[in-house]
């Protein structure tokens, strides 16, 4: 689904307007957008850009997020 707010896309880490990507949720975390042609180019991989904390290996509640990326 498209996204209503902007934020940061976890994909390229450049700024996500709001309706010119996606959605998802990340259990603990909140929600998370990325833009629709990062979604397509990084469709079937686990790409993840550096500024996302999840990158960087700081998981503080210890949860395993495999699953979402």
């Amino acid at each position: 689904m498209r996204n209503k707010y902007g934020g940061d896309c976890y994909r390229c880490g450049k700024w996500c307007a709001p309706g010119a990507g996606h959605f998802e949720r990340v259990p603990g975390r909140g929600w998370r957008v990325q833009h629709a042609d990062c979604a397509i180019e990084h469709r079937g991989t686990k790409t993840v850009a550096a500024s996302d904390d999840r990158a960087a290996g700081d998981n503080p509640e210890g949860l395993d997020y495999s699953d979402i990326f």
